[in-house]
Formats: structure tokens, C-alpha cells, sequence
């Protein structure tokens, strides 16, 4: 993610009293987090192609929150540690070769078969470019085929907010004492979104505004603020983090999901923690391991996302009575097109970023 200069002693965390580590903790490569990507972006697939949106998709994006939070708050703690200070010309820059590409595409394709069927559509276009399709979308915007770009927004919202907000705060206090700030602000938003639920809200307003679901967001955040000043966290294995997650998968669905707005990304938030901890010490088994093709699903989730939205959603305009053979070759497609799109587009822009830098 760039390279980092030499360390900086005057702004490094304070090394805790007990249960600290001797050297500095490191992101690193950590191929069990492409497995987490995975898990989201399959429970999310399963919620888009049956054309609603139910638990599993809900728990799977409080995943992908969470673990966006916990990933860029570790990196640019890091810098801030190594070069005492962040470069954000150099991070946005990163942000922009990782989503634009790959979203513009999507959108190309998108337009075209608008056009072809005489659908306009350049509002919710310029709502998804733009990252505010959440509100867009909140305020009556019709999205047809990119309404899960929502979720995209409040990442985007997150990315130019939190950078800034995280180096004014180091400039005043070490990376350790906003832990309890973030957890207060976590607590707030997963009860603005219950308040909402509670006070009948549209569902839209409860499930894509940006207040009701930072929560996840920043638990990701306290979470790496945790590891980044020595605190050990907890090792757990493959099997309780599969255990957590089909409890939380069977807790959405005897929900029957009447409150998936609000219920979902609760119960999503601790998985992805759970998740997380799991994932940190899972090691590449290589091809033959089990999670090998969960990884493989992970490091092409962002293509995954992006396509199986508008392949599930306007294919039944082109094959309707769709049954679930028809459900199944979506799905098929879905993956093609997300790996053409991960060869093609995401991974050459991303290995010319990194040869530049």
C-alpha cells in the first residue's frame, strides 16, 4: 500500500501494561481475510439473486463494513506510525485505482442497456459517481439495476471522511484512547437505526442511511486501533467462526426477516468481528485448502457485487418467468463476468499502481 519511511517514537501508541507485544503489530499479508471477503460477498449474492433483500444480504454487507473499517484505519495508523504523517494524495489515489475502474465499466454497461429499452436513467447515473446513491436512493432516486450501490456510497462517505478525521484526532491524543470514543459513536449509530425502525421509518431510511449503518464501520475501526496499540486480541479458530456464522445466518432467517433493516446489520456487526479475529491467523493452506475457494471468491468480491445486482435484476426484463435453473446460470454469470472483470480492469490497474509507487 505504498511505501513508509522510517519510524516515528514521539507518536507511536503507548505500550500497555499487560498482555502487550514487543514489536510493533503489523496488517501485513493476511490471506485469511480474503476468506471474510468471501463469506460477504456470498451471503450477499445469495440475498440478491432472490430478488429481495433478506438477512443473509444484510449480515454480509455489516461484514464488509466492518472489515473496511478495520482495514483502512490499521493502514493509515501504520503510516502515521512509520512517517508521522498520512499521505492522503497517495491514499485517495489508491481508493480511486481500486473502485473507479471497475465501477465505471459496470455503469458503461449498465447505460447501454438502459438505452437499448428506452429507460433514462442519468440521475441515479450521476448519484452512483458521485457516492451518494444511499440518500439519492433514500429521497426517491429510482435506482433500477444499481440500488446496491448504496452500500458503495457509505464506503465512499467513509473513505473521505475517516482519513481526515483520524489524523486530526492523533494530532491530540495516542491511537489508544480512541477506543472508547469509537465504541461510544458505534453504540449511537446501531441505536439511531433502531430508533428509527422503532419511530416507522421508511425501510430505505433505516437500512441505507449513512448514520444507521456507521456502526459496523467503526467497530472495524476501534478494532485495529486496538491491535495497533498492542492489545492482544483474541484468537479464535475456523470452526467457532463457523459456528458464529450460521447462528447468525439461522437468527436472520427465523426473523423471517420482518426486521432485516435493523436486525441484519446487528447481528452482523459482531460476526464480522468474530469473523475478523479468525481471519487474522488463517494461513494460505494453499490450492487444496478448504477456504481456497472462498478466497477466490474474496479477492473478486468487489466485481461479484458490482455485476450480480444488474445481471440478476435485468435479466427477468429480457427472460421473464425466470425459475430458479434460470437463478442458478445468473449466478454463473455473475462469476464470469466478475472474473473478466478482476483480469481485465481491476488487477492490471491495481499491479500498474503499485509498479508507479
Amino acid at each position: 500500500m505504498g511505501h513508509r519511511g522510517g519510524m516515528s517514537t514521539t507518536l507511536a501508541a503507548p505500550r500497555p501494561r499487560t498482555r502487550a507485544t514487543s514489536t510493533p503489530w503489523r496488517l501485513g499479508r493476511r490471506p485469511g481475510l480474503d476468506a471474510v471477503r468471501g463469506i460477504a460477498i456470498l451471503l450477499v449474492m445469495v440475498s440478491h439473486l432472490r430478488h429481495a433483500w433478506r438477512s443473509e444480504g444484510s449480515i454480509g454487507v455489516s461484514v464488509f463494513f466492518v472489515l473496511s473499517g478495520f482495514l483502512i484505519t490499521a493502514l493509515l495508523l501504520e503510516e502515521w506510525r512509520d512517517r508521522g504523517r498520512v499521505d492522503f494524495k497517495a491514499f485517495y489515489a489508491r481508493r480511486a485505482r481500486r473502485l473507479l475502474p471497475a465501477m465505471a465499466v459496470m455503469l458503461a454497461v449498465v447505460s447501454a442497456v438502459k438505452a437499448s429499452i428506452g429507460v433514462p436513467w442519468g440521475l441515479s447515473a450521476a448519484s452512483v459517481l458521485t457516492y451518494v446513491g444511499n440518500w439519492a436512493y433514500i429521497q426517491g432516486v429510482r435506482m433500477t439495476w444499481v440500488q446496491h450501490t448504496w452500500s458503495l456510497a457509505i464506503e465512499e462517505q467513509f473513505y473521505l471522511l475517516w482519513p481526515v478525521l483520524l489524523v486530526l484526532a492523533l494530532r491530540l491524543v495516542k491511537p489508544i484512547r480512541l477506543a472508547p470514543a469509537l465504541a461510544i459513536a458505534m453504540l449511537a449509530s446501531t441505536a439511531t437505526r433502531w430508533t428509527l425502525y422503532a419511530a416507522g421509518a421508511t425501510s430505505l431510511r433505516v437500512y441505507e442511511g449513512t448514520d444507521a449503518r456507521a456502526d459496523a464501520l467503526l467497530a472495524g475501526c476501534a478494532l485495529a486501533v486496538l491491535a495497533h496499540s498492542g492489545i492482544r486480541l483474541p484468537r479464535l479458530d475456523a470452526v467457532a467462526a463457523g459456528w458464529a456464522l450460521m447462528a447468525a445466518v439461522v437468527v436472520g432467517l427465523v426473523a423471517n426477516d420482518l426486521t432485516h433493516d435493523a436486525l441484519g446489520p446487528t447481528i452482523g456487526l459482531p460476526l464480522g468481528i468474530v469473523l475478523i479475529l479468525a481471519g487474522l491467523h488463517l494461513r494460505d493452506g494453499g490450492p487444496t485448502d478448504i477456504t481456497a475457494v472462498v478466497r477466490w471468491f474474496g479477492r473478486r468480491s468487489y466485481g461479484l457485487y458490482l455485476w450480480s445486482v444488474p445481471i440478476a435484476l435485468a435479466a427477468p426484463y429480457f427472460f421473464p418467468g425466470i425459475g430458479l435453473p434460470g437463478k442458478l446460470a445468473l449466478a454463473l454469470a455473475s462469476i464470469l463476468v466478475a472474473e473478466l472483470s478482476w483480469r481485465l480492469v481491476e488487477a492490471p490497474i491495481l499491479a500498474r499502481g503499485r509498479t508507479r509507487h
